[in-house]
């Protein structure tokens, strides 16, 4: 038994624990053997699992510019009295699969719609950027 245990850690590249190994011998050799066992086994030979790093929720963005800070020009006054007075701006990432989607609005404070939107696989000024030529499109096409 400690050979196949030895195996089955070195198989899967030494992350998997004592469950995980008992798991593995109950499906793969239908072996019945308590977990308890597989836990003292595999603590005389001194196998531990690889302890996997958290996965940050939050993405770093690459440094590509150096950071502006603009003035706080609504100062928590959204109320708008015409359209396209003031309009507001938002980034934000949706996980597809294992992949990140991010989402760029533009919303009208007057109407209180979002006026235009890109969804794009990177997160860079380029990305932005559409979002704003396409709100200035349809801002252009409404008059």
């Amino acid at each position: 038994m400690r050979n196949r245990i030895w195996e089955l850690y070195k198989v899967f590249d030494h992350c998997f624990g004592y469950r995980r190994i008992q798991d593995e011998l109950i499906r793969q050799d239908q072996w019945k053997v308590n977990h308890k066992k597989v836990y003292r086994l595999m603590d005389e030979m001194n196998l531990k699992a690889k302890i996997r790093r958290k996965r940050s929720t939050k993405l770093r963005m690459k440094k590509v510019m150096k950071p502006y800070i603009a003035d706080n020009v609504l100062a928590q006054n959204f109320h708008a009295e015409k359209p396209n007075e003031k309009r507001v701006t938002d980034i934000t990432y949706i996980i597809v699969g294992r992949e990140h989607r991010y989402l760029s609005t533009i919303m009208d404070l007057y109407i209180r719609e979002i006026i235009a939107y890109q969804i794009s696989d990177s997160y860079d000024l380029t990305f932005v950027l559409h979002t704003v030529k396409e709100a200035v499109h349809k801002e252009t096409d409404a008059m």
